[in-house]
């Protein structure tokens, strides 16, 4: 079984505030239809976040279908922050419809895993490179975490590892005020 350690557990825990920006302080949840996450149910990684999105009480739905007819959707219920992990086609095409309708790319945060997971992260995420890394097989709950402003889980799902070879990429979008 691979967990995190002592030392991976105090990084997330020390990362993460500085990490989450305007984000929702732990304990503290966001307003109802503030925050909505995506995640594509064919991605181990991405499932696995939105399992541990769901115990921290956000509004979690699966992708499904033409995506930029479904973000058209997902913009009309007028949500105030979109987050979402995702293959980086996806992504490309989910942002580019949320931008035409006032959406400004908050934050994102490229996975890769081929023999240890690395992450690369950008927007108010840029200092969760090393949380990340700390929390080894747990990557996805970090950025759960992460997400939903919710405390780091020390709990890794040793029954459905990250893969070696998958690529995803996380990314936080905000409605321009």
């Amino acid at each position: 079984m691979s967990g995190v350690g002592r030392r991976g557990f105090i990084g997330l825990a020390a990362g993460a505030p500085l990490a989450m920006g305007a984000l929702p302080a732990w304990g503290q949840r966001a307003d109802a239809g503030a925050l909505l996450i995506l995640f594509d149910p064919t991605m181990a990684a991405s499932a696995r976040l939105a399992d541990q999105v769901r115990k921290h009480g956000a509004a979690v739905l699966a992708l499904s279908g033409d995506r930029i007819r479904f973000m058209r959707d997902v913009v009309a219920s007028r949500p105030r922050v979109i987050a979402g992990m995702t293959s980086y086609a996806d992504f490309l095409l989910l942002s580019g419809t949320a931008a035409e309708s006032g959406f400004r790319l908050d934050s994102h945060a490229q996975h890769r895993n081929i023999t240890c997971a690395t992450h690369r992260c950008f927007g108010r995420w840029r200092r969760a490179d090393g949380m990340l890394d700390a929390s080894a097989d747990a990557w996805p709950e970090a950025m759960a975490a992460l997400m939903t402003g919710a405390p780091p889980s020390p709990r890794t799902d040793a029954a459905n590892p990250a893969r070696p070879g998958i690529a995803a990429t996380s990314w936080m979008l905000r409605r321009r005020a």
